[in-house]
């Protein structure tokens, strides 16, 4: 029984998010106001809710693409601290723990699936070396 790929994407997805991400980016590099940095907040939230629910059809790109977001709003936070509430901090760090924690899933489903691969593999091994002894 071969398994689908988890990276497997669906075009709207993977356009919505790839969209969305590029977005982010630009309103990232343009945050100069609280607000502006609430709104990036609440997009970032909306991406990371929307990897969530379809974290088993992205792509490595996709993935790569959100580490990058991920990675870029832990260097605002350090290099401009300042620009941001404590509560914005606070959002940002549950943000970033969520999306940790969908990683950390979709890594243990895809260490599962291999694990149930390797028994099938092990269980057809067995059954040929019996068929060869009788």
């Amino acid at each position: 029984m071969k398994r689908k790929n988890s990276f497997h994407t669906h075009g709207s997805s993977s356009v919505f998010v790839f969209a969305f991400l590029i977005s982010l980016v630009i309103g990232l590099n343009s945050c100069t106001t609280k607000e502006s940095k609430d709104r990036e907040l609440t997009n970032i939230e909306q991406i990371i809710d929307h990897i969530r629910l379809k974290n088993a059809e992205l792509n490595a790109k996709e993935w790569k693409f959100s580490d990058d977001k991920i990675s870029y709003l832990i260097h605002e936070i350090d290099v401009q601290r300042a620009d941001f509430t404590d509560e914005q901090i606070r959002r940002a760090n549950k943000l970033i723990g969520k999306y940790n924690a969908i990683k950390i899933k979709n890594g243990l489903n895809e260490v599962k699936n291999s694990v149930k691969d390797l028994g099938e593999q092990f269980e057809g091994a067995m059954q040929e070396f019996s068929d060869s002894f009788k």
